[in-house]
């Protein structure tokens, strides 16, 4: 074969997670393997696949042409190893389901109780991560993100948004008290991401391109960053019907529009219509559809 399938999903890895390092270790290769196979699949085709930089490898035009292909290939792959494991009869069925932190602080246990119900026979692994879990690669079916995926291959519906707000405990203003502008807010201890920046693209759209030093405390646990902010260890930002009815907060800013954040879900669009994968993603769907009014939430 001129060439070769493994040079293929190497080369469609690279642009998808933005970074030589970060595809070099989703494939388990050595950089320098992963920079070979690039330089192998340019002589095959002929041109340059990417224009080589001190910021890294950005795709050249022809280049992008071919990512498109490539992404088409490994949607067939998906498609063949569904087709064997129908032809094998296999008697279960894992679902690999990705969610945020936030998300999983409060309505992720019912979304599974839900899926549950709708697919018994289907086994659900579900992975908790603020990181960006590859479907077209196969780390996961369905996913939960706080964000629109523009990734060509897949089904994705907006299926919520959350109105975003800060609080902070009646304990914690006492002690320093009460910011009134965002310039004030930003002297406070603010409670935010580890690795998340939701909140930071948030105060970005306000035109405050802050950074993620202007949070004091930094934590990507949601549980453990609300717990803090109920304990008055900062000011946090959570989701307005959860903030407005938890005993002892107080939200602050309130002539300032709340940050909106969506809740996006998606999968293959290979997954057939049968397909576990799908009977999921359409149990998640109708819970979002039944739950306009439902008052849990999470923070952020």
């Amino acid at each position: 074969m001129k060439y070769p399938p493994q040079l293929i999903y190497s080369f469609s890895t690279v642009p998808r997670l933005g970074s030589l390092a970060k595809a070099a270790a989703k494939l388990a290769v050595s950089e320098a393997t992963l920079s070979r196979h690039m330089k192998l699949l340019e002589a095959e085709v002929g041109f340059d696949l990417f224009d080589r930089t001190t910021t890294g490898l950005q795709v050249t035009p022809a280049g992008s042409v071919l990512v498109e292909y490539a992404h088409g290939l490994l949607d067939s792959a998906n498609r063949f190893a569904f087709a064997a494991s129908c032809v094998r009869n296999d008697p279960e069925q894992a679902v690999r389901l990705t969610a945020s932190e936030g998300l999983s602080f409060t309505l992720l246990p019912a979304i599974v109780a839900q899926c549950r119900e709708a697919v018994p026979q289907a086994l659900l692994d579900i992975d908790v991560t603020d990181s960006v879990l590859d479907l077209l690669g196969s780390e996961a079916d369905v996913a939960l993100r706080m964000f629109r995926p523009m990734e060509d291959c897949l089904v994705t519906k907006l299926v919520g948004e959350h109105a975003v707000a800060p609080y902070a405990a009646d304990s914690y203003l006492q002690r320093f008290g009460e910011p009134y502008t965002l310039d004030e807010l930003l002297k406070h201890d603010l409670i935010g991401g580890l690795n998340s920046d939701v909140v930071l693209k948030s105060f970005r759209r306000l035109g405050y391109p802050i950074t993620r030093s202007a949070f004091k405390i930094r934590c990507d646990n949601r549980a453990l960053g609300w717990q803090m902010v109920r304990e008055g260890a900062g000011i946090g930002f959570a989701r307005c019907d959860l903030g407005d009815r938890t005993p002892g907060l107080r939200r602050l800013l309130p002539e300032i529009p709340p940050f909106r954040q969506e809740i996006w879900l998606a999968m293959r669009a290979s997954s057939p219509p049968n397909s576990f994968a799908h009977r999921v993603y359409d149990a998640i769907k109708k819970f979002f559809a039944s739950a306009a009014d439902l008052n849990d939430a999470e923070p952020v």
